[in-house]
């Protein structure tokens, strides 16, 4: 019996409908053979085999495949799918034209650890007597002696206000108790700091800082660790969410009547009351009669709306509030039926 390492059962199981693809093409493989699926289609793909060779763990590999068209008709990929979330193809749909083609870019973001990869990325088409086409991806990542790990493996900052500073500590070691030695460091953002906080012949302690920006709403960037070795390398991912520091609720008022007085609160996650600087109202059948600010949380702003009295169907405006320090500004919606 052939033994399947648990990094290969793991990728597939992880999406039912990738473990339905695989029965189908095995059910089709059995009864038709592979070389049907090319008989049966305009299309050809090359290579339908890519073998990617040995690599680093958590190494990025790029790959590509060319899909052709040799019919007379226009072919539609539908959809294109792989194996395991670690790849991501490029171009997900698209529609190839009679003696036309098209190159699918493959990114394999390698595992953490060592093991066989052996995936595949299926492209499904609207040819009626074709199931789908599959590319397979074999390799290995192998780990190289003395092979760099980072603890915790990532720095999260999981949801923070934009202009926050937030730490982590980040303990680098390598297998085997062998010393760090020489490493040189730097991060994909200048926001992002990186210091020595203390240096033991197996352990390197670092102090991660980031000064989160103003103008963001998500954060995608990496710490890079290089040793001696061009293979000696290590990515340690920085990923979060960054929400405004300022808090207007509610965003959305149902104006019923003609003129209402509306009251809204604020919160800013230093506990403070932000400074408005100015509002702008931009309405479709509502006017603003006034927009003042107070030095409280539950009430800090108290706006009145007014509905035009020759405007009969619906209604809408915006109301944007520019406070100090916040570089975008906020919206709160006002809608009448």
């Amino acid at each position: 019996m052939t033994n399947i390492s648990h990094n290969e059962i793991i990728p597939l199981m992880q999406n039912k409908a990738i473990v339905i693809y695989v029965c189908l093409l095995v059910i089709f493989q059995n009864c038709y053979g592979t070389t049907a699926i090319g008989s049966l289609s305009s299309l050809k793909v090359e290579p339908v085999v890519i073998d990617i060779g040995e690599h680093i763990p958590n190494e990025k590999v790029v790959v590509e495949s060319t899909i052709s068209n040799h019919g007379s008709k226009p072919v539609n990929i539908k959809e294109v799918k792989s194996s395991c979330g670690c790849m991501v193809v490029n171009p997900a749909s698209y529609v190839i034209g009679s003696h036309e083609s098209v190159k699918l870019k493959i990114d394999i973001h390698g595992p953490n650890g060592e093991g066989v990869f052996n995936w595949a990325v299926w492209v499904t088409t609207d040819e009626p007597n074709v199931f789908f086409h599959e590319i397979k991806i074999t390799g290995k990542f192998i780990a190289k002696e003395h092979l760099l790990h980072a603890f915790p493996d990532a720095f999260d900052a999981g949801t923070i206000a934009s202009g926050s500073v937030i730490s982590r500590v980040i303990e680098i070691e390598r297998d085997g108790e062998v010393p760090v030695g020489s490493l040189k460091m730097s991060a994909s953002a200048e926001w992002v700091n990186i210091d020595t906080q203390e240096k033991g012949d197996n352990v390197l302690r670092l102090l991660v800082t980031a000064h989160i920006p103003k103008n963001i709403e998500e954060i995608k960037e990496e710490i890079i660790i290089q040793g001696k070795d061009g293979s000696d390398l290590l990515r340690i991912p920085i990923v979060g969410k960054v929400v405004s520091s300022i808090e207007v609720s509610p965003k959305m008022v149902l104006v019923s009547s003609q003129e209402g007085e509306y009251r809204f609160s604020v919160n800013n996650y230093d506990g403070t009351i932000p400074r408005l600087l100015e509002h702008k109202f931009h309405g479709n059948g509502l006017e603003m009669q006034s927009c003042s600010a107070y030095k409280n949380q539950t009430n800090h702003l108290i706006v009145k709306i007014q509905r035009q009295k020759s405007q009969k169907g619906f209604a809408s405006g915006k109301l944007l509030l520019k406070y100090e320090e916040q570089e975008k500004p906020i919206e709160i919606m006002f809608v009448s039926p």
